[in-house]
């Protein structure tokens, strides 16, 4: 419950304009986006990939339209599935 609060308090800050706010936030997706990741991905190869959903959320994120956590998450993980997709036609390429 508690963590939730604090995910919410994130939220509301990044979407009030606190960059450290939403670099919390981020940072506390960077496991579960990793964990996201394909097997037989190199460990140097998922860490770049994760570094760019990140940075791709980052830069995008005057355009996410939610106001929940739950919404943010679908909307990082969503960002991070095309960043996977492109990472997969350039390694079979």
């Amino acid at each position: 419950m508690q963590e939730d609060l604090k995910w919410q308090r994130y939220l509301d800050q990044a979407r009030s304009g606190d960059p450290s706010a939403l670099g919390e936030l981020l940072d506390e997706l960077k496991d579960r986006l990793a964990r996201q990741c394909q097997q037989g991905i190199s460990a140097a190869d998922r860490s770049d990939i994760v570094q760019q959903s990140m940075l791709s959320a980052c830069r995008a994120f005057n355009r996410f339209e939610g106001d929940q956590v739950g919404q943010f998450i679908e909307w990082v993980d969503a960002i991070h599935r095309r960043n996977l997709m492109d990472a997969g036609r350039k390694r079979r390429h």
